[in-house]
């Protein structure tokens, strides 16, 4: 109370932020759980900064990119909640503080721009035959589904993990599966079904299976960094493993969609990558030396994670008492930021629901408005590698086919921890011609 009323006469404010209006004593609750991406839409129509009342705990939704890089930039005061540790166990991503520093020091070496490129080189060998045996039926292709396969049988290899054929095939469904019920676990309590039990125990045996295989030739993989470099148990090893495997098969596969979703439905922008991709790759099977040929790819990519990005929305917790512009803020007040939200601005980015990849022609973005990998020194650490392999799945589905639009926009979107579409992200695809 003494810290509110100090802020009131330093500040000159005696006004809370402003509140959803929901049900008495459980307030928003039911909705978050069943639906977080739509119960915070409305609260983003309310304002920049905006409570929202969960049971007996209050949370507020930031949109304001003035507010949010401050946030994020100041990591000991607004610290990660550790709401996926369910999911993902204890590493770099779920953790605070000297946890976090010594998880940051062990993975920083493979995530050097030498090593990333190295994972790339070996992502694209991976999946070119895998694209090659690709079907082209008359109905549309779920591209999230069957990039989701593809990536968890192409992208675990560059962290030193393989998955076997019908491991792959399920690795999708079981992380949507897991997903769901971690999320409900954190807001409200959710049982666990023989459907979570199946997922897990495919997710438990893929990282069982791997830590007991033995070393690989060639550069050292992030695994056998781990196991030369630091001497940990085998459950935290095999914690740190298992967010490189979801982060890698999970958030990427997904972009890639949206990226060839947007352009099946944007022509010119998509013959003019195509026409680009022909002239600098050719039929070759494409390595990151490319990448730094196809400034329009990039810009494409840029614009696709800020109209769908993967990860709408970031969750802090107030570690003291603090403000959010002209407000007081408790200690442990839960502050969502809502990227989806600050990426749709309209005073920051003209005809926020339009595909411009234009925007994105100059390197620089607008500050605190940008956030599709978090900011600040809990900006992901799998930034580089995640462009690279987006970029080189959407070049290597480009050489093989052609889009076209499967059904009329906008998708049905809707997002737990990450984004997801309700129908998944049809397209037309036919197999281009062999040159």
């Amino acid at each position: 109370m003494r810290f509110t009323r100090a802020l009131q006469r330093l500040r000159g404010t005696a006004h809370p932020a402003p509140e959803l209006p929901g049900l008495p004593v459980v307030g928003h609750a039911a909705a978050f759980r069943d639906d977080p991406f739509t119960l915070l839409g409305r609260a983003a129509q309310q304002g920049p900064v905006v409570r929202v009342k969960l049971l007996d705990r209050t949370a507020w939704l930031v949109t304001d990119p003035t507010l949010v890089g401050p946030m994020l930039d100041h990591q000991h005061t607004w610290v990660r909640g550790e709401g996926l540790a369910p999911l993902l166990g204890t590493n770099v991503l779920t953790t605070n503080g000297p946890a976090w520093s010594t998880a940051r020091t062990m993975a920083q070496p493979s995530f050097h721009p030498a090593m990333t490129d190295h994972g790339a080189t070996t992502f694209a060998r991976h999946a070119a035959p895998l694209l090659d045996a690709w079907p082209t039926p008359d109905n549309p292709t779920n591209l999230a589904q069957k990039l989701g396969q593809l990536f968890a049988s192409a992208a675990p290899p560059m962290f030193g993990l393989t998955l076997h054929a019908h491991e792959a095939q399920r690795f999708p469904a079981a992380l949507d599966t897991l997903q769901t019920w971690a999320f409900r676990s954190l807001a409200g309590g959710s049982r666990r079904t023989s459907a979570v039990r199946d997922a897990q125990a495919l997710l438990d045996g893929i990282l069982a299976r791997n830590l007991a295989a033995p070393p690989t030739a060639g550069p050292p993989t992030y695994l056998q960094r781990l196991r030369q470099d630091h001497a940990i148990p085998r459950d935290a090893l095999a914690d740190h493993l298992r967010l490189v495997l979801i982060a890698s098969a999970d958030n990427p596969p997904n972009t890639t969609a949206s990226v060839l979703w947007l352009l099946a439905h944007h022509p010119p922008i998509l013959r003019a990558l195509v026409e680009a991709i022909d002239h600098t790759v050719g039929p070759a099977v494409p390595e990151p030396a490319h990448l730094d040929q196809l400034p329009l790819l990039h810009a494409i990519i840029d614009e696709s994670l800020r109209l769908l990005p993967p990860v709408w929305w970031l969750a802090r917790h107030a570690t003291h008492h603090t403000t959010l512009g002209e407000y007081p803020v408790p200690k442990g007040t839960l502050a969502f930021i809502g990227t989806w939200w600050l990426h749709r601005n309209p005073t920051v980015w003209p005809h926020p629901e339009r595909f411009d990849p234009e925007r994105f022609s100059t390197p620089s973005s607008p500050d605190g408005a940008y956030l599709p990998f978090g900011r600040g020194p809990r900006r992901c650490i799998g930034t580089r590698i995640a462009l690279q392999t987006v970029a080189l799945a959407v070049v290597m589905v480009l050489q093989r086919f052609a889009l076209t639009p499967a059904q009329p926009r906008p998708l049905p979107w809707y997002g737990r921890f990450a984004l997801r579409s309700r129908v998944g992200v049809p397209v037309h695809l036919t197999r281009r011609p062999t040159r």
